[in-house]
C-alpha cells in the first residue's frame, strides 16, 4: 500500500506540474489564438433554419425556390446566397433582389426579398395604314401580359424597322415610348410615320464578265423605275423578290458551267434625297 501511495502522489505531482505549465501566461497565449482563429469557422456553421419570400405577386414561391441552391439544414453559406440571387434575376421576372440574413440560436433566418418587373397592360400602335396591323403584330416580341423587358423592347422597335425597311419603305420613322400605369404595369406605344416607298434608281454589276450587266438584270423580277412603273407596279424593292432573283441569277451561272461562283448579299444604298436606291451586286464568277 505504501508503494501504491507513493506512486499516486506522484502522479498527482507530475499532473499538478503539468496544469501549471500550462496555465502560465507564456502557456495561455496558444490555446487563447487557436480559439480566435477557430471563431470565423464557428460563425460560418450556422445552419439555415428557414427560408422566407415575399414581394412575389405574380411567381410563384416554388419557381424561386427552385431556383436557389441554398436549402434548410444546410451551413450558411454567403457566397452560395450571391450565386442563388444571380440565378433568381436569370428568370428575367424581377427588377430588384435583396436576401435578409437573421442569425438565431436555432439557425438562421433567410428573406428573399423581391421586386417584380412590370407587366404589359396594353400595346398601342398607331400610324399604320400602307402596313397591316396583323403584319406589324407578327414582329412584336412582347406581348399583353408578358413581364416588361428592356431588351425585347428594344429589338421589337427594330424589328418593326426592318419590316418597313423591308417593304421599301426606308424613309418610315419609328418612335416608341414606355408609360408606367398603376398596379405595376406599363403601357406600350409605337408611332410610325410610313412616308413614301423608296424607288430603285439603278441596279449595278460588279465582277460579272462572262454575261452582260443587262443580260442579268433581265433575268430578275426586281426593276428599276421606269415611265410605266405606275401601271407594271414595278420599281420599288421588295426584299423577298431581291433575295429570289439572287438565287435565280446565281442558278443560271450554275445552269452555264460556273460551279464555283459566288453571288454577294446585295447592296442597298439610300440616296440623298432619302427616296432613291442604288442596288449593288458583286459577282465572282470562279
Amino acid at each position: 500500500m505504501k508503494g501504491v501511495c507513493k506512486g499516486s502522489n506522484k502522479s498527482v505531482i507530475a499532473f499538478g506540474n503539468f496544469w501549471g505549465r500550462m496555465m502560465s501566461p507564456g502557456k495561455l497565449l496558444l490555446p487563447f489564438l487557436l480559439l480566435l482563429c477557430l471563431l470565423p469557422h464557428l460563425a460560418y456553421a450556422i445552419v439555415v433554419k428557414e427560408i422566407h419570400v415575399v414581394g412575389n405577386r405574380r411567381v410563384e414561391r416554388d419557381i424561386i425556390i427552385d431556383r436557389i441552391k441554398t436549402k434548410v439544414g444546410q451551413p450558411l453559406d454567403r457566397k452560395r446566397l450571391a450565386e442563388d440571387v444571380k440565378a433568381i434575376f436569370q428568370l428575367g421576372y424581377f427588377r430588384d433582389i435583396r436576401v435578409d440574413v437573421k442569425e438565431t440560436p436555432e439557425g438562421a433566418i433567410l428573406t428573399f426579398i423581391v421586386l417584380e418587373k412590370p407587366t404589359v397592360k396594353d400595346v398601342v400602335i398607331s400610324g399604320h395604314e400602307k402596313i397591316k396591323r396583323e403584319e406589324i403584330e407578327e414582329v412584336i416580341k412582347i406581348k399583353r401580359g408578358d413581364f416588361f423587358d428592356r431588351r425585347r423592347w428594344n429589338e421589337t422597335v427594330e424589328a418593326v424597322k426592318h419590316l418597313y425597311t423591308s417593304k421599301g419603305y426606308y424613309g418610315a420613322s419609328i418612335s416608341s415610348e414606355v408609360e408606367e400605369v398603376p398596379e405595376n404595369q406599363v403601357v406600350l406605344y409605337i408611332d410610325i410615320v410610313e412616308g413614301e416607298k423608296a424607288y430603285i434608281k439603278e441596279i449595278r454589276f460588279e465582277g460579272n464578265k462572262a454575261f452582260s450587266a443587262r443580260k442579268l438584270r433581265k433575268l430578275m423580277r426586281t426593276k428599276k423605275r421606269g415611265w410605266l412603273s405606275w401601271l407594271t407596279k414595278t420599281g420599288t424593292l421588295e426584299k423577298e423578290v431581291l433575295e429570289v432573283d439572287i438565287a435565280r441569277i446565281r442558278s443560271f451561272y450554275h445552269d452555264h458551267g460556273y460551279i464555283t461562283v459566288k453571288v454577294s448579299e446585295p447592296e442597298i444604298t439610300l440616296g440623298r434625297d432619302g427616296r432613291s436606291l442604288t442596288i449593288t451586286i458583286r459577282i465572282k464568277e470562279g
